[in-house]
């Protein structure tokens, strides 16, 4: 079905800002500039294992910022002047090195101990207790069909099974998820079926529960797969400490069934789906949060301040795109103890008119600074764009960068790259703002491909495969 075209596409389809392009990626020529930032550096974070508790990582809670605070950002003026200097604000924390990981796994070695500390027995037997009530309120609902298998309540083995199925699957793509089971010579997985029987898998994919139908909130969209999120986060990063460099940025899960959250992002490789705002670090493909968007408005500043609740007062240094880019989000962030950078629009930066000109007089690779409210905006003009950067933490200086020269160029020069001095902010953010597009790299290996009239089943695969 054609969502583009189709009436039932323009009823549930909920359109997103588009997402301008970010500049080419550079290569760093290391022989004469060497990066100051900490990269490899870790941190703490203290966190509840409850997989009943809406804490800091639930979209739906607040920031504890207090009114004055707000109405200060609210009433933000910004008055630039031309900067030879930055000095970064003392109410960013200096970045100390940590252990990657706050516990010893050694003593862990086999795969089933390592899948316990990011699922708890204690939540896989609370997953069978619901999985057992919901198969007995179903059965008794409807009339019990001659043919259907016998229901027999899962142990928390089974529902591992269950779970180890949903992993493998994506490795090898089949059209129908029956096909895993078939007995066919070219076709057959002979694996799948020494695991769990093809009816018994299917039976528990039919009542298998992640929430308690009697403890839920009313008020939550995703309640259904919300405590198994809950469960995995809490436990990554109860255990993973991590660097400086953090990422925020979007993740899209694809869906073209019937679910009025579905979003449509044309300038996404998936283009239909579920829109999640997501923090990993700014070299691994780790989820440290995430946030499935739900079709409500909802403020940059407080989706800023609960994406990264957890991980204030460390000195960490969080690069974002220009959709979330502002100087409210960045002095947020800077009460919060966070360095922020990041690519912003023009419309967004109170330009007065003469800054304007300037702007639009700069030739090829020149550049101008300037600094307002602990705000240091970077300007370059590339070949034939102009990038901006807005940031809390760099210094007004610039970095030597090996740049790959367009056809034009290579066919009038005859040279395929160039060298050429960038903003330091410019160049950081095109090295460390790219943590979601790794992990999104990742998770296009091995897509679930197997369709489902259930929209929350696409999501506990996602959880299960992306973030376990």
């Amino acid at each position: 079905m054609n969502l583009r075209s189709s009436t039932l596409g323009q009823r549930y389809r909920i359109q997103s800002p588009k997402i301008l392009k970010t500049v080419p990626k550079l290569e760093y020529d290391t022989s004469d500039y060497s990066f100051s930032n900490e990269s490899e550096s870790q941190s703490t974070i203290t966190s509840n294992s409850s997989y009943d508790s809406y804490d800091s990582l639930n979209e739906n809670d607040q920031t504890d910022s207090g009114e004055e605070f707000l109405t200060d950002l609210d009433n933000l003026e910004l008055s630039w002047e031309k900067a030879e200097e930055f000095v970064v604000s003392d109410k960013i924390p200096q970045f100390r090195r940590r252990n990657e990981l706050k516990e010893d796994l050694s003593a862990i070695t086999d795969i089933d101990g390592f899948f316990s500390r990011i699922l708890t027995d204690d939540f896989l037997r609370n997953v069978c207790l619901w999985t057992n009530q919901n198969a007995e309120v179903k059965r008794n609902r409807r009339r019990r069909e001659s043919h259907e298998r016998k229901w027999e309540p899962i142990s928390t083995e089974k529902l591992k099974s269950f779970l180890s199925l949903l992993l493998l699957m994506p490795l090898v793509s089949k059209p129908k998820m029956k096909d895993y089971w078939s007995n066919k010579a070219l076709t057959e997985t002979p694996g799948l079926k020494q695991i769990l029987p093809r009816d018994e898998f299917l039976q528990i994919k039919r009542y298998v529960q992640f929430y308690n139908s009697q403890g839920y909130d009313k008020n939550d969209t995703f309640y259904k797969v919300r405590p198994l999120i809950q469960e995995i986060l809490l436990n990554t990063n109860a255990l993973y400490a991590p660097p400086k460099c953090l990422t925020l940025d979007e993740t899209m899960i694809a869906f073209k069934g019937r679910c009025k959250f579905i979003v449509y992002m044309p300038l996404k490789p998936i283009r239909y789906g579920f829109k999640a705002f997501t923090g990993t670090p700014s070299e691994e493909p780790i989820v440290l949060n995430l946030s499935i968007y739900d079709g409500k408005g909802q403020d940059l500043v407080t989706l800023a301040g609960n994406m990264l609740e957890s991980f204030k007062s460390k000195g960490h240094v969080v690069y974002m795109d220009r959709f979330y880019t502002s100087p409210k989000v960045f002095k947020y962030l800077e009460e919060k103890g966070f360095g922020a950078c990041g690519t912003i629009l023009h419309n967004r930066l109170q330009l007065t008119e003469e800054m304007k000109v300037e702007i639009e007089s700069l030739e090829k690779n020149q550049y101008l600074y300037y600094k307002s409210h602990d705000l240091l905006l970077s300007i370059w003009k590339d070949t034939n764009k102009t990038v901006t950067s807005l940031s809390t933490v760099h210094k007004v200086k610039q970095v030597r960068v090996i740049r790959r020269n367009k056809k034009n160029d290579i066919a009038s020069t005859g040279k395929i790259q160039r060298t050429c001095n960038i903003p330091s902010a410019i160049a950081d953010y095109i090295q460390f703002g790219r943590g979601v597009d790794i992990f999104n790299q990742y998770t296009s290996y091995n897509m679930f491909s197997n369709r489902s009239t259930k929209w929350y089943f696409r999501i506990i695969v996602f959880s299960l495969k992306r973030l376990v």
